[in-house]
């Protein structure tokens, strides 16, 4: 019986710089890139990790005339930060910062920051199209940021919002106003943290408001008394003035 032979036929392959250029791009790590250039030095082709590849073509005068590529236009995501408002005044220091994002190209990660400290992620239960975050505010005006990153590693533009927090005015309370043998004795519920100052005036048309002892700092919660002696003292009037 006679063998079959098999006869290897030699395949001469048009653009051999293709084939190479495609082992290449698959072989390339990450933040490889591939450019190419005519004899002029001109910039032809250029070719990414990936995987998208842009030509560019001249007219005679040496301008590029032409841009192709092969891959989708991409734009970067948008952002948009619906609550809080611009200037809005707050009074609790815990606040929700929500939002939204969107874009053409899957959405990945949402980052916020408060003044200027570190970035952090928010969070999200649809894929990013609504995202929240729990801040804690200073004292004063806080500057709230935020971006989106989406697959590709475009960030949107940052967005920017300004909220005043202003501090809860501390009240005055179990206040009791007793008077015995010429003693006029004030008592409230002190608060730690808080700084009590009694003040006094004869006068509230024409006389100032004058600091009475010394200003009383409790390190704990609990009761607080001021006594001042008044057999002599004439008309008076007084107020409590507190700070933090």
């Amino acid at each position: 019986m006679g063998t079959d032979a098999i006869q290897a036929v030699p395949v001469r392959l048009r653009f051999p710089w293709l084939v190479l250029l495609c082992l290449l791009l698959v072989s390339m790590p990450l933040a490889a890139q591939i450019y190419s250039y005519d004899l002029d030095g001109r910039l032809t082709l250029a070719a990414y990790a990936n995987r998208n590849i842009v030509n560019y073509a001249y007219d005679p005068a040496g301008n590029i005339s032409r841009i192709s590529t092969n891959a989708a236009v991409s734009t970067p995501p948008v952002l948009t930060i619906v609550s809080p408002l611009e200037r809005s005044t707050v009074t609790n220091a815990l606040l929700s910062l929500t939002g939204t994002a969107s874009g053409n190209d899957r959405v990945v990660s949402v980052s916020y920051d408060v003044n200027n400290r570190p970035w952090q992620e928010a969070s999200t239960m649809n894929a990013w199209t609504n995202w929240t975050a729990s801040v804690t505010l200073a004292p004063g005006t806080n500057v709230l940021r935020a971006f989106a990153t989406d697959a590709n590693g475009y960030n949107s533009t940052t967005q920017t919002v300004s909220v005043l927090y202003l501090l809860p005015r501390p009240q005055i309370v179990g206040e009791s106003l007793t008077a015995n043998h010429g003693t006029l004795s004030f008592s409230w519920n002190g608060v730690a943290a808080l700084t009590y100052q009694v003040q006094v005036s004869t006068n509230l048309a024409s006389s100032p408001w004058v600091n009475l002892g010394n200003a009383i700092a409790p390190a704990t919660n609990g009761p607080l008394t001021f006594s001042d002696a008044v057999s002599t003292n004439g008309q008076r009037f007084y107020r409590m003035v507190l700070s933090p």
